[in-house]
């Protein structure tokens, strides 16, 4: 189950997710105190969005299997907007239905905002996940 943390919950376990998040950052190498305070903010002021997708165990137990940080993705010149998956950590690998029903909880939240797409940027190997499950490869980012 795809679960999104509220602001208000972000706070207490802050040092927990920071853990998780920071190094799926995009140049996760290069990150510094003051872009994590960016993250932070952007996730306390609701300019992105917090999900942890969590198994339930035998013993009922949730155990967190992956998070993900997504923010609105606005392109002005098109006038589109869609729900970036900005970044994702997998804490261990989803299932085929883990997967159709975090991307169904996606969808759902990106329609409710009148968005177009679901989208992410992908390394080679994520790009390759993806288009195992369904995905399509669209474009590609070149940074120079």
């Amino acid at each position: 189950m795809l679960v999104r943390v509220f602001p208000e919950q972000i706070g207490d376990a802050w040092d927990t997710l920071r853990r998780a998040v920071v190094p799926s950052l995009p140049r996760a190498d290069q990150v510094d105190a003051v872009q994590i305070a960016n993250v932070l903010f952007s996730l306390m002021s609701e300019k992105a969005q917090l999900w942890v997708y969590y198994r339930t165990g035998e013993d009922l137990k949730r155990l967190p299997i992956m998070v993900l940080v997504t923010t609105i993705q606005r392109d002005e010149v098109a006038r589109t907007a869609n729900l970036l998956i900005y970044t994702a950590v997998s804490l261990a690998t989803p299932t085929q239905e883990e997967w159709d029903d975090g991307l169904e909880t996606l969808y759902s939240f990106a329609d409710s905002l009148g968005l177009l797409d679901v989208v992410a940027y992908a390394s080679d190997e994520a790009t390759r996940l993806f288009m195992s499950r369904g995905g399509s490869k669209i474009s590609n980012y070149v940074r120079f």
